[in-house]
């Protein structure tokens, strides 16, 4: 498998887990949660998420709740997928879980899964697209040698 595969295999199954998880936290906090006075979830909370997040945890995703921000709280997730014999990268997203100031429930959309072979098509115009742009440049240039600069 090459890099690009990796990524996708990846991400899609960061994907799928998070659009099994994501659901079932949010139903857990429209059943009650709190706020700590620092715009935190409360420990009681964290615990009934906690086993959630262990669920996808197993499966060698890395998942924390940030609530660092005081308009948002945050379910960051990211997976390792192999570059080389002996080298990762992780592929990381974000999903919010409580949002505005009043920290009401997000809504989730579900995460899309990648296409390895719309990806290469979608690599090969944009290839296409920047020997384009390339060109234009070229020609820019090229008109500009025709204008008399002022020094």
């Amino acid at each position: 498998m090459n890099i690009l595969e990796n990524k996708i295999n990846g991400a899609n199954k960061l994907h799928k887990e998070l659009n099994r998880i994501v659901p079932l936290i949010l139903a857990e906090l429209n059943n009650g949660y709190k706020i700590n006075t620092g715009g935190e979830l409360d420990k009681r909370t964290i615990d009934r998420i906690s086993p959630i997040l262990e669920s996808a945890r197993k499966k060698r995703i890395r998942l924390y709740i940030d609530n660092r921000y005081s308009v948002f709280t945050l379910l960051f997730a990211d997976i390792t997928f192999q570059t080389s014999e002996c080298t990762c990268d992780y592929y990381k997203t974000y999903t919010d879980l409580l949002v505005d100031s009043k920290k009401e429930v997000a809504q989730f959309t579900p995460y899309k899964l990648f296409s390895y072979k719309k990806a290469l098509t979608s690599l090969a115009k944009i290839k296409d697209l920047e020997n384009k742009i390339s060109s234009i440049n070229t020609q820019i240039t090229e008109l500009n040698r025709n204008i008399p600069r002022v020094r």
